[in-house]
């Protein structure tokens, strides 16, 4: 009996395992599908591919957890390519960038609540960065090096 109840936890916990990655894979998927709509029309650079890519993950997957498979809903995508496409065009506009004091204070206060930032995702950030200048740095002057031994 023991080694059922054993058998049947496993395959249950694999279960989950497999429908948290179709899960994910669905939402690659579907971010994919909403990149193909976004970059028709556009010369895109491949860090705003990057970024782009990485809302729609985020989005999409932030949907998915809160309401349940509501990310499929037309309107929804719509609105994703949408602001994806105004990004491109440089039609960003947003609280955080012309509002007054109060409400570019509030904007960032909503900005930090949705994105969930705290401490620890905030002191990765800032790691990744300086490894980001590092890496730069050092190729920089890499080739100074090279170029002045040639």
């Amino acid at each position: 009996l023991d080694e059922c109840v054993t058998t049947d936890e496993e395959s249950y916990m694999e279960g989950g395992r497999e429908t948290e990655d179709e899960v994910g894979d669905e939402v690659e998927e579907k971010a994919s599908q909403l990149w193909n709509r976004v970059k028709e029309r556009h010369a895109i650079w491949i860090h705003e591919k990057h970024l782009i890519m990485d809302y729609f993950r985020d989005e999409l997957m932030q949907r998915t957890e809160s309401f349940h498979e509501s990310y499929r809903e037309q309107h929804f995508e719509d609105q994703l390519v949408g602001e994806a496409k105004g990004w491109l065009q440089g039609q960003r506009v947003s609280e955080l960038e012309h509002g007054a004091r109060e409400q570019r204070r509030q904007a960032c206060a909503r900005e930090i609540e949705r994105r969930d930032w705290n401490e620890k995702r905030m002191k990765e950030e800032r790691e990744e960065v300086a490894l980001q200048i590092e890496d730069g740095l050092f190729s920089v002057l890499m080739n100074e090096t090279l170029t002045a031994l040639s």
